[in-house]
């Protein structure tokens, strides 16, 4: 197997939000062992840290935040916390709302712990309710009974930089005591620049953090790291390896698989990457995480290095920690690169004695591996077994649908469908364009033409870009046949995208000149939509009646 694969859409959540600490390789200065009561102490954490709904690690700021012993909860609190929750999922969040329902709790008597409250925000959080789950950390932050400590600030910060921007972020961060601006909400401002991509403010932030001496810990560094990979700064991430040898800072499995990462980008070949591997080797085999094992597969299997890539997936198999759902996923993910079946089912088959309902995801990479390892008929037994316990879902049909109409199956791809409408699925503007798609394969232009409209209807509210090629073939279709209507209603439901080019505009020109109609406004459109004409626009121009408008020279 020698093509390159590209594997879109790894979960490497769990491994970029750890915060533990691994065992140095050589090159990083030793730190005095810890004891066994404070390796426990660090286990029973994680265990009370662990969401088990999301099956992920929560980040650092993120997590319970409470110094004090979490307490046996009242089942009074957790009914009514449960009701609330209901209640607020399905109204409008409204500040007025939210604390008069949490105001309503306490007078019934229910005793409320902070850490119940967390958990409410963090479920807020999961569902995306990013508004509501600041509303309920703003009363939790005016309650005088809960003991706040800097973490509970942290997370209140990144929930406004979620909702207003990263300006109220800032102000909020400015208006906080300086004796709570401790790590984590200076690690929280920071993620607030990494995730906005805004490079020179990151930079000036992790500045600070070093000036005040807070950034001695992996994570600070694997935050700055991480936005000089998502910039295509690579180079700037081996700069940051070295000031942690320098300073002396432990590096994690983050700052190994970034690092890695980094020295793929960097250099060409894989000798680099080979020798940050034999370093890590150097603290033992068992320092070498499962998503360490990921990230150097999926580097050899990109520079086409399919022989040593699955030994190395194998390894990460067996450092796969039972019932960790994120790990199995990306192991599937890998072995449905690398053409191994009977790797995809193997741990399929772990997944399900695991988990006596798989989640969503665990669906979605084993549906996707088998599709990319040939197998239709297994990935379609693993979409009906989903189905048959769990409402249909699109993003999951969206995957047999393109893999029908890739391998010109079109009649299934029209039942799948077809079924999915009946089940009241609302179908997304991915699943429209995808029959689109087979339409055009199979020249049955008429449809497609019904089929991209309505993928442009449902994209037009969610960042959703149609694809050039669809654009052109359809755009070819109407100038082919003279057909003027077709041409300038297209156009018109293309501009809102803000995805028309030069040779669309000369298509519906071409159209017009098929027909021998004249092309009114053509220019005043092309001039808002910000099109530059070029000689073939001004050819065209000539050959059509565009009531007395020239093309300036």
């Amino acid at each position: 197997m020698t093509s390159r694969f590209l594997l879109n859409g790894f979960k490497w959540f769990a491994c970029q939000r750890t915060q533990t600490v691994l065992k140095p390789c050589s090159g990083f200065a030793s730190r005095a062992g810890s004891s066994d009561l404070q390796a426990t102490f660090i286990a029973e954490r994680r265990k009370c840290l662990y969401n088990e709904s999301r099956r992920i690690l929560l980040p650092l700021w993120s997590r319970s935040f409470s110094s004090e012993v979490l307490v046996e909860e009242n089942e009074t609190s957790l009914s009514a916390l449960k009701k609330l929750d209901r209640e607020l999922r399905r109204d409008k969040y409204s500040e007025e709302r939210v604390n008069k329902a949490l105001q309503v709790l306490v007078e019934d008597g229910n005793k409320i712990s902070k850490e119940q409250v967390l958990r409410l925000i963090r479920k807020f959080r999961k569902f995306r309710k990013h508004e509501a789950a600041l509303q309920v950390s703003k009363w939790m932050l005016e309650r005088k009974e809960f003991e706040h400590v800097s973490g509970d600030y942290a997370l209140h910060m990144d929930l406004i930089a979620n909702i207003h921007g990263v300006s109220h972020a800032e102000q909020y961060f400015e208006s906080l005591p300086k004796n709570i601006r401790g790590l984590e909400v200076n690690s929280a401002l920071l993620q607030c620049y990494v995730r906005k991509q805004l490079v020179e403010k990151a930079e000036e932030q992790f500045k600070r953090m070093e000036e005040l001496g807070l950034a001695r810990k992996a994570h600070c560094f694997n935050q700055i790291m991480t936005l000089y990979m998502a910039t295509g700064q690579a180079d700037k991430v081996l700069l940051q390896v070295k000031q942690m040898k320098k300073m002396n800072v432990l590096p994690d499995r983050k700052t190994y698989n970034l690092w890695l990462n980094a020295c793929a980008s960097v250099y060409d070949g894989i000798d680099e990457v080979e020798k940050i591997v034999d370093e890590i080797k150097t603290g033992g085999e068992n320092n070498i995480h499962w998503s360490t094992y990921c990230t150097l597969a999926n580097i050899y299997i990109n520079a086409d290095h399919v022989d040593k890539a699955e030994p190395v997936v194998k390894q990460a198999e067996k450092a796969i920690s039972k019932g960790f759902g994120i790990a199995h996923e990306s192991v599937i993910t890998l072995y449905g690169a690398l053409g191994n079946k009977e790797g995809v089912y193997r741990i399929w088959q772990s997944v399900k004695e695991a988990y006596k309902n798989p989640s969503f995801s665990n669906y979605e990479s084993v549906l996707s591996s088998l599709v990319k390892v040939g197998d239709i008929r297994g990935a379609e037994k693993i979409f009906e077994e989903w189905e048959s316990n769990n409402p249909v879902n699109c993003k999951l049909a969206n995957i047999l649908l393109d893999t029908y109409v890739k391998n010109s199956m079109l009649e299934k791809a029209e039942k799948l469908h077809d079924d999915i409408s009946k089940k009241k699925c609302k179908l997304n503007c991915r699943s429209w364009e995808i029959l689109t798609e087979g339409y055009l394969e199979s020249k049955r232009m008429g449809k497609a033409v019904v089929t991209m409209k309505n993928a442009l209807k449902k994209g037009i509210s969610n960042g959703w870009q149609p694809k050039s090629q669809n654009i052109k073939l359809i755009l070819n279709h109407f100038a082919n046949n003279g057909n003027v209507e077709g041409a300038a209603e297209f156009i018109d439901r293309l501009r809102p995208f803000k995805c028309v080019t030069t040779e669309a505009y000369n298509l519906v020109l071409s159209t017009y000149v098929k027909a021998g109609k004249p092309a009114p406004n053509i220019l005043k459109k092309m001039a808002q939509d910000k099109v530059k004409p070029d000689q073939e626009t001004d050819r065209l121009l000539k050959l059509v009646n565009t009531e007395g408008l020239k093309v300036k020279p």
